[in-house]
Order: C-alpha cells, then sequence, then structure tokens
C-alpha cells in the first residue's frame, strides 16, 4: 500500500516535467487485485486505502500506453472493479471516483483518438454496458447519472442499452428520484431528476428512428420495457404549476415519444385519466391552485435549484381556466406569450392522444371527442388554437374514420359551451382562421341553440355598433393601426357575418339606421384596405429598388393578384350609393386590388390567424389605385393618415399588415352580399 501510494504521488507531481514507468510495472499492474469481501469492516478500510491509488496508477498508465489501455481494458480484473465497487459508491467514493476516470479513458472519452483506440472503446462499450445492466440497478441512480453520459455516446451504445432492458433500470432510477422529489421537500434532487429525463427523452428519440430502419429488432427490445405505463403515469403527476418549466417541458417531450411507440397502452392509460381531470374541473367557484411556475405578470422565472423546499403537487393539473388569469389577453404581450408557451405544449400532447384515439381505437371515440371539446373551451380564453386547427385538419383531410368524430363534437353541450364563449366574450380570436373555421361550422349546427329568436336582434345590432365604433377608432388615429383594434375588428366582422349567413331572420328587424351605418362603415373600411394596399406596394416597389431584385419574383406576384376576380368593391360602391348620397364610386381599377380567390389569398400571421403564407405573394406592381386614391379630398377613408406605413421597414410587420387588409375586404365582401 505504502509503495502504491508513493508511487502515484510521484507519478501526479505538477513539478515534474517527465514521469517515466518502467515496463515491468505496466505488465504486473494488471495483475494485482483487490479484496472481496466488502461486507468487513478491515477489507472496506484497506480497500479504500489501496485502491484509490491503485486505480490512480492504472488511470496514469493507460494514459501513456494505448496497448496497455486495451489490455487493461479486456482483464476480468477490470469487470469485477466495476462489478464490486460501481453500485457501492457511497461506501467507496474515492475509489468509486477513480474508476469513474478510468472507464472514460475505457470508452475513449479521454486519451488517444487514433484510429485504433476508437475501434476499441466501441467495443469495450458494447462489452461493458450488459455487463453494468446487470450489476447496477435503477436504485443506484448517482451512479446511473455518471454513466449515462460516458456509456452512451453513440446510437449503437443506446440500443445496446436498450436491448438489455436498459429503460427498466432507468425507470427505476426516475421512480426514485420522483418519490424523493414528492415527499421530501428538504431534499433538492430536481438537477438529478431533470439530468434522468434528459436521457430518457434522448433514448426514445433514437429508438423511434431505429424502428423505422430495424422494426423486428426494436419491437422485441421494447416489449421488455414492462414499467413503460407506470413511467408515463409518474409523468403525467409532473405536469402541474409546481414543477420547474424545463422539467414539464421534458415530461411533454418523453410522453409524445410514449404515444407514437406504445399508441394502444397509452390511448388505453392515459386518455381516461386526462378528460376526467379536465371533465371535473368546474369553472364556477374553482378554487384557484396557486403554483410557483404558473406564469405571471412580471415574473422572472426561477431557476432549478430555487425550487428547493417549495410545497409540490403531485398531480396533472394543467387546467386553463378564465379565474386564473391576472389580466386578459391583449393587455400584456409579455404574460400573453408566457401563457401560450405554458398550455401548448400541453394542448398539444393532449390533441397528438386524441388523434391517435380516433384513427386506431374507435371504442373510445366519445372519450377523446370529449376531451378535445373540454380542452377547447378551456383554451378560448387566451385563443389558444390548437384544438381548432386539429379539427380543421381532420376536416381537411376528409377521412371517413375521422369526420364522423366532427359531427359527434358539434352535438355535444360542451362544443356548444365552446361556440358561445367565443361568440360573446372572446370575439377576438375569430381573426383566427382557424378558429374561424370551426366555430363557424358548430354555430351553423347548433345556431337555434346558441343565439335563439330573442336574442338574435339585440346581438346583431350589438356587434354592428361596435363595427362602428371601431371604424370610428381607427379613422381618428393619426398614428399605425393597432394590432389588437384590428383582430377586435375582424372577430366582430367575422360574426356578423356568422349569424346573417344562417338566414333565419330578416334584415328589416334592425331598428332604423342600423343597416345604413353598416354599410357606410364597410364602405369605409373597403375604401381604407384599397388605400392601405397601394401604400404597401409603394413601398415594396421601393425596395426592389434599393436591393435590386430580379424580375422573377416579381412576376410571379403580379400573376397571383391579376388573377383575382372582380366584383369585391363593386358591391361597396353600390351599397355606398344607394345610403350615402354624394359619394362616388371606386373605379373599375379598384377590382384588380385583392380578392377572395385561393391564389391570391394570403393569411395573417401567426398572432393574427395563425397562417401566413410567402412574402412573395404581395400586392402586383401593376395594381392599379383606386380613384378615390387619386383624389383623397372626396374619398371615404381619405381621413385617415396612412404616413406610418413608409416607416415599416420588417417584412414579417408587411405581411401582418397586408393578411389584415386581405381578411378583412373578404369578410367586408361576404357582409355585404347578404346585406343586398
Amino acid at each position: 500500500t505504502h509503495t502504491h501510494t508513493h508511487t502515484h504521488i510521484v507519478c501526479t507531481d505538477k513539478q515534474r516535467q517527465t514521469v517515466c514507468i518502467h515496463m515491468h510495472t505496466y505488465t504486473h499492474l494488471v495483475f494485482l487485485c483487490d479484496r472481496a469481501d466488502g461486507d468487513i469492516p478491515e477489507v472496506v478500510s484497506f480497500n479504500n486505502r489501496f485502491l484509490y491509488y491503485y486505480y490512480g496508477l492504472l488511470r496514469m498508465c493507460c494514459i501513456r500506453s494505448e496497448a496497455f489501455a486495451q489490455r487493461l481494458a479486456l482483464h476480468t480484473n477490470t469487470d469485477f472493479a466495476f462489478k464490486q465497487f460501481l453500485p457501492n459508491s457511497p461506501v467507496y467514493p474515492d475509489v468509486s471516483e477513480e474508476l469513474f476516470a478510468l472507464l472514460e479513458v475505457f470508452t475513449g472519452r479521454r486519451g488517444s483518438n487514433s484510429p485504433e483506440a476508437i475501434e476499441s472503446a466501441k467495443q469495450f462499450r458494447k462489452h461493458i454496458i450488459p455487463l453494468i445492466l446487470r450489476d447496477v440497478d435503477g436504485q443506484s441512480w448517482a451512479v446511473w447519472i455518471k454513466l449515462f453520459g460516458t456509456l452512451l455516446q453513440s446510437t449503437d451504445d443506446v440500443m445496446t442499452f436498450v436491448a438489455h432492458d436498459g429503460l427498466t433500470t432507468v425507470t427505476e432510477a426516475f421512480g426514485m428520484l420522483q418519490q424523493m422529489y414528492h415527499e421530501a421537500t428538504a431534499c433538492n434532487v430536481a438537477t438529478e431528476l431533470l439530468e434522468v429525463l434528459v436521457t430518457v427523452a434522448r433514448l426514445l428519440k433514437v429508438v423511434r428512428h431505429f424502428e423505422q430502419i430495424k422494426p423486428q429488432e426494436t419491437r422485441a427490445a421494447l416489449e421488455k420495457w414492462a414499467k413503460r405505463m407506470q413511467l408515463a403515469h409518474w409523468l403525467l403527476n409532473f405536469l402541474n404549476p409546481s414543477t420547474v418549466d424545463k422539467i414539464r417541458e421534458v415530461c411533454l417531450d418523453i410522453l409524445f415519444h410514449l404515444v407514437h411507440l406504445f399508441p394502444s397502452d397509452c390511448v388505453d392509460t392515459l386518455l381516461p385519466v386526462l378528460e376526467h381531470t379536465h371533465r371535473t374541473v368546474k369553472p364556477s367557484g374553482y378554487k384557484v391552485l396557486s403554483g410557483t411556475f404558473f406564469p405571471k405578470k412580471q415574473r422572472s422565472r426561477s431557476v432549478v435549484s430555487s425550487h428547493l423546499g417549495s410545497r409540490r403537487m403531485c398531480e396533472l393539473h394543467m387546467h386553463l381556466l378564465p379565474s386564473l388569469l391576472e389580466v386578459e389577453k391583449g393587455v400584456d404581450q409579455d404574460y400573453d406569450t408566457a401563457l401560450f408557451n405554458y398550455f401548448t405544449p400541453y394542448h398539444q400532447f393532449a390533441f397528438e392522444l386524441i388523434r391517435v384515439a380516433l384513427t386506431r381505437c374507435s371504442e373510445v371515440q366519445e372519450t377523446a371527442v370529449n376531451l378535445s371539446a373540454l380542452l377547447a373551451l378551456e383554451g378560448a380564453c387566451i385563443h389558444l388554437k390548437v384544438a381548432a386547427e386539429f379539427w380543421t385538419q381532420v376536416i381537411s383531410s376528409k377521412d371517413k374514420k375521422l369526420l364522423p368524430a366532427f359531427e359527434l363534437f358539434r352535438q355535444l353541450p360542451t362544443a356548444r359551451e365552446y361556440c358561445e364563449t367565443v361568440l360573446f366574450t372572446y370575439r377576438k380570436s375569430l381573426s383566427d382562421v382557424a378558429i374561424h373555421s370551426v366555430v363557424s361550422r358548430v354555430f351553423q349546427k347548433i345556431h337555434i341553440k346558441v343565439l335563439p329568436s330573442s336574442r338574435w336582434q339585440e346581438f346583431a345590432e350589438t356587434l354592428v355598433a361596435a363595427i362602428v365604433a371601431e371604424r370610428c377608432s381607427i379613422e381618428g388615429q393619426k398614428v399605425e393601426i393597432q394590432m389588437s383594434t384590428a383582430q377586435q375588428l375582424i372577430g366582430d366582422l367575422h360574426a356578423l357575418c356568422m349569424i346573417l349567413s344562417t338566414g333565419s331572420h330578416d334584415l328589416r328587424e334592425f331598428q332604423p339606421g342600423v343597416i345604413d351605418s353598416l354599410v357606410d362603415s364597410l364602405s369605409f373600411l373597403s375604401s381604407l384596405c384599397c388605400r392601405v394596399e397601394t401604400k404597401l406596394k409603394e413601398l415594396r416597389q421601393h425596395s426592389v429598388e434599393v436591393v435590386t431584385c430580379s424580375g422573377s419574383s416579381e412576376e410571379k406576384v403580379d400573376s397571383a393578384v391579376n388573377s383575382s376576380s372582380k366584383g369585391t368593391l363593386d358591391v361597396v360602391s353600390k351599397k355606398r350609393s344607394e345610403h350615402r348620397q354624394g359619394h362616388r364610386e371606386c373605379s373599375d381599377g379598384c377590382n384588380e386590388l385583392l380578392s377572395p380567390t385561393k391564389k391570391a389569398r394570403l393569411e395573417v400571421e401567426t398572432h393574427v390567424n395563425g397562417n401566413s403564407k410567402d412574402s412573395d405573394d404581395a400586392v402586383s406592381e401593376d395594381t392599379v389605385p383606386c380613384q378615390d386614391d387619386q383624389q383623397p379630398g372626396r374619398e371615404p377613408a381619405a381621413s385617415v393618415d396612412l404616413l406610418w406605413i413608409e416607416k415599416i421597414d420588417d417584412a414579417d410587420e408587411q405581411k401582418w399588415l397586408l393578411g389584415w387588409t386581405t381578411s378583412l375586404m373578404k369578410v367586408t365582401d361576404a357582409i355585404m352580399k347578404l346585406v343586398q
């Protein structure tokens, strides 16, 4: 012992430039062995005093000699050392640290980078992974956290790990950590828990890739993982506002992988849990559950270590109710973004589970559809469109398996409540294409229940009054049109178009002057769109001249715009001449502006309607401006100062403004045809 201690100290002396160990030492060091009776106190003391220096010498020899490292890696004493001391790291802390360092040399983390050394390290990892999995169980989670990065260096290593039931070992390690996390508030294991979760996510990502290449081998390896649904239940318990953001995000990532790898198991196990959790929440009188990491206004995100000692939930709690919000959407942009980032990943996971349930398991269709309606209703208060996008995709797919599910969705009381909530409280969200598409289809089915005859006239006149007020707000603005105002206007117009399109009421029921005010406002808005598009065209022409763009993209834009159908402003001009004397009609040149044709359709950016098109689909260079633009003194929208448009140099802002005007033109055209 004293000899090895002295040799170790000499070899690690930083003041010496060169250390030479005799070849005889290289040859015989490997044959030294430790005493195996680890339960005897004298043996433990001996091993702790002797083996730290012994393995330190071996490590330095391996770094110095590649041949020695390759020989030692395959020696039976090496396997015995890892088997004996790694599971007992708390008893042999210093010895274990040297073994971990030695393992890094053997696996290629440290030492030579020659092709022979790389191949040797690859073969060693293939040999040592099954051995360690057999001897080190999941309860030694601290050991595995150190081993993950050392052993799993390639996809082949991951598949070797999975093939020898490594996922069960990782699940056991996670089970120990999650129990400590939830029950021992004085023990902060959040960092270790996150490391294990990240490893699990990485393993499943590789497995999903290999399932496409070697499906039979991969499936055989996955079938050994008996505790997969136990892991899924544990992961659901972390989906609540008392969980650190990063941990919650990785849990959702793992759940996504599980849904794709084990679709039937996840539908049978997780879908009822989610549906029951959201169905039992009562918005009225609901007690708000506080959580450290629920989005709050002007609150900096806490780091993982700050979670020490706080009370943690151990349940699924991702409810989104108006009573939980500090302010309404649109008041604080940062707060809106925080809410969006908090709830969107969960809703995406839930609807992926719903999609799998509807396509694979017809017996749970009702549960899946009911969950989708509950999530749509909860997301209405922050204009969350995950549910709407899901059902829009179902409608467009024309899948015979999925279309009956949408019919079932439209008949649910929860879907009716969702439609009422959007129509009466959150009309601004109708500016989103997907939300408008789904709500309008639901409204067509149940419009008599949503808006009975006794309320129809009052609500319609309320919408007209709101549109007139928003028109006046825009007309009086001397600065740029605010996004909130633009969204509210589009939403109110869509709502009005929806209730008018049912055809169940006569427009003569309106109070005198209501139709005149509506047509006057629509005429103003159409003319404003004409002017805004002309300004955007001039701005684009100027940008093209500055950057000397090629003419190919311009020809593409010209083709898209010139193919638009005529008639949008003709309807407006006709009604304007009937209800407002003294105003001239727009010239035929206005007919060449954007119209509802599919080819020229441009969608608003994600924050307006979620489906923006390429920036090349802009206003044509050859678009003929309205005569009203040439003589602004006689044009209804001439009082609006549009000089602020010239200051817009951001392409995204230009696309948003163009998308807004396009949507406004389309809905205005639709309402004018209904008013005729």
